[in-house]
């Protein structure tokens, strides 16, 4: 089997020759195709990512519209918009759906912030978070707000989202 080293000592010893310089240029040439394959190939992965990406964030900014990232909803509107939306299953199928475009270390670490996620969503009341606002007794030291804890959860989710350049 010829090595990289038996290689460029044929090219040395063939360089002054018609035949080393074909030989130089063939090489040449076979290189720069693969690289360009494998360039291409990771443009493309980046770009399904990236698409991916952004239909996953339409999904999550959709679900939380007038919620997060901006609250524009009172608190009525907003526990009924969370009661009468089926938002944990909506993001849970995007979620599995976006997770084929991750790694493996990453998709674990996705599912976690989604389960993260639904035990918040499923306990969320905006009426504790208006309460924790107006009634400092309510609060705990260290403790965050709900409106807090959920938006963390969302944030934790498309972190995810980072492009790939």
């Amino acid at each position: 089997m010829r090595t990289m080293a038996n290689l460029i000592e044929y090219m040395i010893f063939f360089s002054g020759t018609a035949f080393g310089v074909l030989l130089f240029y063939l090489i040449r040439t076979l290189l720069d195709y693969n690289l360009a394959r494998l360039r291409s190939r990771d443009d493309r992965r980046a770009s399904k990512f990236n698409d991916a990406a952004e239909k996953f964030r339409t999904i999550i900014f959709a679900q939380f519209k007038g919620i997060y990232p901006v609250t524009r909803l009172s608190g009525d509107e907003i526990n009924n918009r969370i009661l009468a939306t089926n938002s944990i299953t909506e993001i849970e199928a995007a979620v599995v759906e976006f997770s084929y475009f991750l790694s493996n270390r990453q998709r674990i670490k996705i599912i976690k912030a989604l389960e993260q996620y639904q035990e918040t969503y499923k306990i969320f009341d905006w009426k504790n978070q208006q309460g924790y606002t107006m009634f400092p007794s309510m609060r705990h030291l260290f403790e965050i707000s709900p409106k807090q804890k959920l938006f963390n959860h969302i944030e934790d989710l498309l972190i995810f989202t980072d492009e790939i350049k």
